[in-house]
């Protein structure tokens, strides 16, 4: 499977024609609007989205994914990781689109955030609109704050707060960015998050 890194736009779409990991990278965190479309014309073929987001202090982001299934024998993996600071602001929709002809199909979706400031606000909406009757598909979304006691056991070990709460976000995010199969694209989408 391929790496391609896709630097977003407010309406991006790709035609997947052989298998694909995608790798989203966001330009800015200041409202703006990204939006992917990965269309699956071609039998067969399989392809991953992947999105991770650290949102600072007054940042946000709206996002929108959708996998477009119109060919048989389709697959697709949408997996999104955002982490919300002070104020931040995050709204994602996530759509599975299995059109008729796409008999066979598998599509899943999953969303999960990690709240570590106060007065942040998330929006999450898995939406599934499927016309085959012989598929594959689910979602599921999180949201959810850093477990205290994992907290509390960093800093009996030496950690003080901010360090403690630092690794338990970045083994949060690198869950994620070790399903990056090309080493280059996965260091900077790891940099980007700093």
């Amino acid at each position: 499977m391929k790496t391609q890194l896709v630097t977003l736009a407010e309406n991006t779409e790709v035609k997947v024609t052989e298998d694909t990991q995608f790798v989203l990278q966001f330009p800015a965190m200041a409202g703006e609007k990204y939006s992917l479309n990965v269309i699956f014309e071609k039998p067969g073929v399989s392809g991953e989205i992947i999105g991770i987001y650290s949102l600072k202090k007054d940042q946000s982001v709206d996002l929108t994914t959708i996998s477009t299934h119109k060919a048989p024998h389709t697959t697709c993996f949408t997996r999104i990781k955002g982490a919300l600071y002070d104020n931040a602001k995050s709204s994602y929709t996530g759509k599975i689109i299995i059109e008729k002809p796409a008999q066979q199909t598998q599509s899943f979706l999953e969303d999960n955030i990690l709240v570590l400031g106060n007065e942040t606000l998330n929006t999450s909406q898995p939406i599934l609109e499927i016309e085959a009757d012989d598929v594959k598909a689910s979602h599921g979304s999180t949201t959810g704050r850093i477990n205290e006691e994992q907290v509390y056991y960093l800093e009996s070990r030496g950690l003080d707060k901010t360090e403690a709460q630092t690794l338990i976000v970045d083994g949060f995010f690198e869950s994620l960015v070790n399903k990056i199969e090309d080493a280059t694209v996965a260091e900077a989408i790891r940099s980007a998050l700093v």
